[in-house]
């Protein structure tokens, strides 16, 4: 999936609803949700206070969670 792709970037917008504010703010620093502005893993696990590894780890469980949600 491109992600760099409007309606994709939409979709995700309507999808991140089912996720907690935690996992929110990974899709919105990672994919540039809110402002545009599309974060590395070391900004994302900076502001977040997380490591790589972590990070890495909750969005497989994210995606688990969008590809059962089809």
């Amino acid at each position: 999936m491109d992600l760099y792709d409007a309606e994709q970037r939409d979709h995700l917008r309507q999808a991140r609803s089912r996720f907690n504010t935690r996992q929110q703010l990974i899709l919105d620093y990672r994919f540039g949700l809110q402002d545009g502005v599309i974060r590395s893993i070391k900004e994302t696990t900076a502001a977040l206070g997380c490591t790589p590894e972590e990070l890495r780890a909750e969005e497989r469980e994210m995606i688990r969670e969008l590809r059962r949600q089809r």
